[in-house]
């Protein structure tokens, strides 16, 4: 099975959404939401690998 990673928030090849982006607060010049954006996946291995 392969790993598949899938989001609501944003599509293949989109840019986030501003409300994603990290606030100028945090020193990155950006003054927007600070969200994380909805992740989800499957097909993740059992257990660690080295």
């Amino acid at each position: 099975m392969a790993f598949t990673l899938t989001s609501q928030s944003f599509r293949d090849g989109d840019y986030l959404r501003d409300a994603h982006i990290l606030s100028k607060d945090f020193g990155f010049g950006c003054a927007e939401g600070n969200q994380s954006p909805h992740l989800a996946w499957s097909g993740a291995p059992d257990g660690p690998r080295a």
